[in-house]
């Protein structure tokens, strides 16, 4: 019996063709965004290589060791040769994102043969496109969303959750000497207290900073961006999932050769995914630098397969994940009904508070008629022109024929 389920097993693995795949990734290690030190510590001993939210050189290398562990499960898909028509790079305005892009892709895809055109440089461009909503996810929406803002900020469950840990915050005002007013500049503290931790040898963290209290806000911090992507998850979560839902269908629809498509953000990013389509351990916690959430899409037999994996140390093996709602084996079908697809447009409008939804091909629709309303515009002044003319004319005729009728004939006569 056992063999015969090994059997099974190897024959679903032998007949199983992997069609595309989408990377949703972590950028490397940085420095701190907002408060690279507080105001109450003295001198502090500061790297100042860093610029705040920059990747360091430890980031620099893991993002460039991510792209070479990407070539290790995806070289059969990518080929040893780059080709733009196969390969898709978002990265988010942040140049953390960017840079964490251009890395994975140095990793990635080393030039060969024919493509190195610098013996002392194995590299080569390969372009990164920006997509501003990827750095729009949870506090990171606040920056670029008023509506956000003004909805989620100071809402009576998140008043009611910071009433709750008071006495912690207020600790936490006096450690380290800022006016923590709302939830927002809370995560700023806190995330700047758990990025420090990260790099000692960088800008090391004061004394009061021990084990336990990192520890507590860290688990407090997944609790805020756990309440925060909750809120949006409508609207971001459906952003994502459009993105993974567009891209597939349009490879398995012959419409496009991309078929491997990344997206170089931040661990908002996997957690929005992973609360959207309720997917343990992505949906409970931040995860590491150097991250990734891979959707695979095989053909096995006459089956679409999607599957989720989750790769969060940078030399250990990735793990499969369960989507909640499309058992495995999670056919593509079942799994393009868990949600609600939101396109671009549509979040920007949540996101400005304002209808933008125009679409392009209603855009395109009204340049049409405006360009036929000029069109017709132009026709009917020139109609009133030549109208206009040809009165002029035929009123000259008419003055000099009435003039002659009024003429007497013998006159007329008398002058021939």
């Amino acid at each position: 019996m056992v063999s015969l389920i090994l059997l099974c097993l190897c024959f679903s693995v032998v007949n199983s063709e992997l069609i595309a795949s989408q990377i949703f990734n972590r950028h490397g290690q940085r420095f701190p965004t907002t408060f690279v030190h507080f105001p109450t510590e003295g001198d502090v001993k500061e790297d100042k290589t860093y610029e705040p939210g920059e990747l360091t050189e430890k980031g620099i290398n893991q993002e460039y060791q991510l792209g070479l562990n990407l070539r290790q499960y995806y070289g059969g898909l990518l080929g040893n040769v780059y080709r733009p028509s196969e390969l898709r790079v978002f990265a988010g305005n942040d140049n953390r994102t960017i840079t964490s892009a251009q890395l994975l892709l140095a990793g990635l895809f080393p030039p060969k043969t024919s493509q190195v055109w610098n013996d002392k440089l194995l590299w080569q461009p390969i372009p990164v496109h920006t997509q501003p909503i990827l750095d729009q996810v949870s506090f990171g929406a606040l920056d670029y969303c008023p509506d956000f803002k003004k909805t989620l900020v100071n809402s009576t469950e998140n008043l009611k959750f910071l009433d709750s840990i008071r006495p912690m915050i207020e600790e936490l005002q006096n450690l380290t000497g800022i006016n923590i007013t709302d939830l927002d500049v809370l995560q700023k503290v806190t995330d700047a207290i758990i990025t420090r931790n990260d790099i000692p040898e960088l800008v090391p963290l004061p004394d009061w900073a021990d084990e336990s209290l990192v520890s507590y806000w860290e688990k407090k911090r997944n609790e805020f961006h756990r309440r925060f992507v909750t809120s949006m998850k409508d609207s971001t979560g459906g952003w994502h999932f459009n993105q993974l839902i567009s891209q597939f269908d349009a490879i398995l629809n012959n419409s496009t050769k991309h078929k491997f498509i990344v997206y170089s953000g931040h661990d908002t990013n996997i957690m929005t995914l992973g609360i959207y389509l309720n997917i343990s351990i992505i949906n409970q916690e931040l995860q590491p630098v150097s991250s990734y959430l891979a959707f695979d899409l095989s053909k096995e037999g006459k089956q679409k397969i999607i599957r989720a994996f989750l790769h969060n140390k940078l030399n250990g093996s990735r793990v499969h994940l369960n989507i909640t709602g499309c058992p495995e084996p999670c056919i593509y079908s079942e799994f393009k009904r868990l949600g609600q697809p939101m396109d671009t447009l549509k979040f920007t409008s949540i996101c400005l508070g304002q209808d933008i939804t125009i679409g392009d091909d209603q855009t395109v629709l009204y340049g049409i008629i405006s360009s036929l309303l000029i069109v017709v515009t132009i026709l009917l002044g020139a109609v009133m022109i030549l109208l206009f003319m040809s009165r002029r004319t035929w009123k000259k005729r008419y003055h000099r024929l009435a003039k002659e009728e009024r003429r007497p004939l013998l006159h007329q006569q008398n002058q021939a």
